[in-house]
């Protein structure tokens, strides 16, 4: 009975742990993917699937239409990459162009690439998000411009605003432009918008969906796809995981820098680069465009959320091919974080299977940055180095990283291509919602205290963050003699700031309920505890009173 008792408190702590610490880490890699059909002709796409996932382990691979047919599966482990031809996914279709599912066993990052040029990383289903923005971003030459929403829901409801698109198509039907249009899609159904102006943008919708655009020259149009001269392809990130603070760091291959910087209100952004520093004033309605054709690097700091995305020309050495690249900036909020397991092992998602030491090209390549926000209030580092990684044919690879947090981007020299390889989509500032756990979450990843950080204090009965609140958003910590490395950060300390009046009411109402819930929690499971342990007395209880009354006395014979 006693060891019943023991499993069965044992199991209730359990979860009771994981119902507390049991957030889900929103990022750019996951298990459900959706690729939309493209209606693109062009055979050299093709899936680049990377798993990510820190632990050794085989990775099953799936492939299915919507009628959930499978078309394609195959098994890789850890170390390896698989590429999937996306014409031969074509072939498999049957006539029913709509997309595909992919589904993996362990986390995988998936990229759409091409043989040379531009690529995107599509996002995970969990990943997707309700509101959307478009920024304007400047027209050359004839290129047009493609829209692709979908839907991974039944009954979503879209509604298109501030941009007059010259065609929609949807589900295949023909409609009208218009200043703003709503349609309805099922599950896994898309909406087709073109333009030859991409001017701001929003999208929202009542479920999740997801978004993509094209940059093209329209070559031959077809029936069943387009012939397409692709320029780029990207996936647009949701509103809500726009960030304050950015940082990026030229390539030697690339030739030039524009940045379009879009907010969903007011607000100002500082400039900083090796070169100047600037402020610029942001619009609700307007996307503000920056040029840097010689700064080494760029950082923003915003007062408001903004969402950064960059056109770059990235040059082929060899054959002195300028290709255009598009990619969305991720902010340092949402650089990739380590985890801690129980045993206090550091576990880091991974973006370069199989990868080989890293070499500096060369002893310059290591800067660090000082960072703080629009109000210079808010401080801390960033490091980055040019690094190379012969494992991919001399791709060259860039690592930014603070002390709790890393980011890589990739130039593919021979490809002529610059991308993130992985970030975080967490919501931030005003679509987080303050959620204030036991022990500030013991690095659960996520922004329990809504100050545009992650786990940022130590366990220490200290205010580290300057906002009042002690222990309100922590780390895992463990003892160094338990830790096992994973990478080395710097150690950076930060400046504190006064508390504001959106702390305060923080701290005051929306802090209430989550610990009046671990309160009932643990009194609930309490009393089950002991109700439990009661009634095994009482049976015990009886037992021995039945024990007693069949036990006969009988005389003592010599």
């Amino acid at each position: 009975m006693y060891i019943f008792l023991v499993w069965f408190w044992t199991l209730l702590v359990s979860e009771m742990v994981v119902a507390v610490n049991g957030a889900i880490v929103i990022a750019s890699y996951g298990k459900e993917f959706f690729l939309p059909y493209l209606v693109l002709c062009n055979n050299d796409a093709y899936l680049h699937i990377v798993p990510t996932t820190p632990y050794s382990t085989n990775v099953l691979l799936t492939i299915k239409l919507l009628d959930n047919r499978t078309i394609y599966t195959n098994t890789i482990n850890q170390s390896e990459v698989l590429n999937v031809n996306y014409s031969a996914l074509m072939d498999l279709n049957g006539g029913h162009y709509k997309g595909w599912q992919i589904i993996s066993s362990q986390a995988v990052s998936v990229y759409l690439k091409r043989s040379k040029g531009d690529m995107t990383i599509l996002l995970p289903s969990d990943a997707l998000g309700t509101a959307y923005l478009l920024p304007s971003v400047a027209t050359v030459s004839n290129d047009k411009f493609r829209v692709i929403v979908y839907a991974v829901q039944n009954n979503t409801t879209i509604n298109v605003s501030g941009n007059s698109f010259d065609r929609i198509t949807e589900n295949v039907t023909q409609g009208n432009t218009g200043e703003k249009t709503t349609f309805i899609l099922n599950r896994f159904e898309s909406l087709i918008l073109e333009t030859n102006n991409m001017t701001k943008c929003t999208l929202s919708a009542d479920g999740a969906i997801g978004v993509l655009t094209l940059r093209f020259n329209e070559l031959q149009s077809g029936a069943a796809c387009d012939v397409l001269d692709l320029k780029t392809i990207e996936t647009v990130p949701l509103s809500s995981s726009f960030g304050k603070h950015f940082y990026y760091r030229k390539f030697d291959q690339q030739a030039n820098l524009t940045l379009y910087i879009t907010g969903e209100e007011d607000g100002e952004v500082l400039v900083k680069t090796d070169q100047t520093k600037f402020q610029v004033n942001l619009t609700f309605n307007a996307t503000v465009s920056l040029d840097f054709p010689t700064a080494r690097y760029v950082t923003l700091m915003a007062s408001n959320p903004i969402q950064v995305y960059a056109t770059t020309v990235i040059v082929i050495t060899e054959t002195q091919e300028y290709i255009l690249n598009d990619f969305f900036i991720p902010s340092q909020e949402q650089y990739v974080r380590c985890t801690m397991t129980s045993s206090c092992t550091e576990l880091c998602p991974l973006f370069l299977n199989g990868a080989s030491s890293f070499n500096s090209t060369d002893p310059n390549s290591f800067e660090q940055f000082s960072f703080s926000d629009a109000t210079e209030s808010l401080g801390f580092n960033v490091s980055s180095e040019i690094i190379s990684h012969y494992l991919y044919n001399k791709d060259i690879i860039m690592k930014i990283w603070t002390n709790s947090s890393f980011i890589y981007f990739m130039c593919e020299i021979n490809t002529g291509r610059v991308f993130p390889l992985g970030m975080r989509l967490s919501k931030l500032y005003r679509a987080c919602v303050p959620d204030i756990v036991a022990n500030g979450g013991l690095g659960d990843g996520i922004d329990n205290d809504c100050d545009g950080q992650i786990d940022e204090e130590n366990i220490n009965m200290k205010d580290d963050d300057g906002d009042t609140r002690i222990d309100e958003d922590t780390n895992f910590i463990c003892t160094p003699v338990d830790i096992t490395p994973v990478r080395t950060l710097p150690t950076v300390a930060k400046k504190k700031r006064a508390p504001t009046l959106l702390d305060i009411a923080i701290d005051e109402q929306d802090s209430t309920m989550p610990l009046i819930a671990v309160v009932l929690s643990l009194t609930v499971a309490i009393f089950a505890v002991f109700a439990v342990i009661s009634i095994f007395m009482f049976l015990e209880l009886l037992s021995r009173r039945k024990q007693i009354r069949n036990t006969k006395i009988r005389p003592f014979v010599s």
